[in-house]
């Protein structure tokens, strides 16, 4: 009987480490212009030990003048009830729920951030306690970060068009251990890249000849002045990222990125439309 009991111990301390998903790996365009708001992303969850799925929704439509979206690991599920389980798309949707008196205020996306925020930041600290190195290989795993956000809102009568952007981080050595950062705006740019976007920033730049090549080629697309040119463009890097990434377990790994491309347009005063959106990812 001691003999069983200690090898149930066990079994279940195992599961602890290797019965743990945290997705990552993530590809996030963002692009803001004086009446709009462009997103685009791809589709992939990336656990550490599965399968990749190709469905993962990573761009939310918060009602309808509200966009959110998360790259490093904005998942996690511990299976077999051995741990916390939350789904940070989920979150930003409670979170804005619970503020919708509250949606025609200056600082509403500001608001609905800092209580996903909350969430988020006691998650993690949930899971921390639970098992310190999931969390820690998270991070590590995703530059310094658990999860980056972005939060898109404009109100109905078209005077605000807000971009912010908010942290949960991880550091053993502060109290407390998580910590969300204050949602913040950064105006000093008007494009953002959250998670993988090294072949992103190629084809901005190009250099190489087959950078060249695209932009010549997104030139002739855009000289017929196409409808949605502005949102097909950020959906395009997404795109070639997806087909350019080469893994970091080298080319022959499964990439973390993939899928279909997602992609929206948040309008000053209109809200939201999208370009791109998977049947199973809801439209608000």
């Amino acid at each position: 009987m001691e003999y069983l009991r200690i090898s149930v111990l066990v079994v279940l301390a195992c599961c602890n480490g290797a019965f743990a998903q945290i997705q990552h790996g993530t590809t996030i365009v963002i692009n803001k212009t004086n009446d709009k708001i462009m997103v685009a992303a791809d589709s992939r969850g990336f656990n550490f030990a599965d399968p990749p799925d190709d469905c993962e929704c990573k761009i939310a439509a918060l009602g309808k003048y509200t966009i959110y979206a998360a790259s490093g690991a904005p998942n996690l599920k511990f299976l077999l009830g051995t741990g916390p389980s939350w789904n940070s798309s989920e979150e930003a949707h409670k979170a804005y729920r619970s503020l919708i008196s509250h949606e025609g205020e200056n600082n509403f996306a500001s608001m609905v951030a800092k209580v996903w925020g909350r969430a988020l930041a006691f998650n993690w600290s949930i899971a921390y306690k639970h098992d310190s190195k999931i969390v820690l290989r998270a991070s590590d795993a995703n530059g310094g970060y658990l999860v980056r956000a972005f939060f898109g809102w404009t109100d109905s009568k078209g005077q605000n068009l807000v971009a912010l952007f908010t942290e949960i981080t991880v550091d053993p050595k502060r109290f407390p251990i998580i910590l969300a950062s204050d949602p913040t705006e950064d105006t000093s740019r008007d494009f953002w890249t959250l998670g993988i976007a090294e072949m992103v920033n190629e084809f901005i730049n190009p250099k190489s000849e087959i950078t060249k090549l695209e932009r010549a080629y997104q030139l002739t697309i855009l000289s017929t002045n196409p409808p949605d040119a502005d949102i097909w463009k950020i959906a395009r890097y997404v795109q070639l990222e997806i087909t350019y990434h080469v893994p970091g377990r080298g080319p022959t790994a499964i990439s973390e990125i993939g899928g279909s491309v997602d992609a929206v347009t948040l309008t000053k005063g209109e809200g939201v439309r999208w370009f791109q959106r998977k049947s199973n990812c809801p439209a608000e």
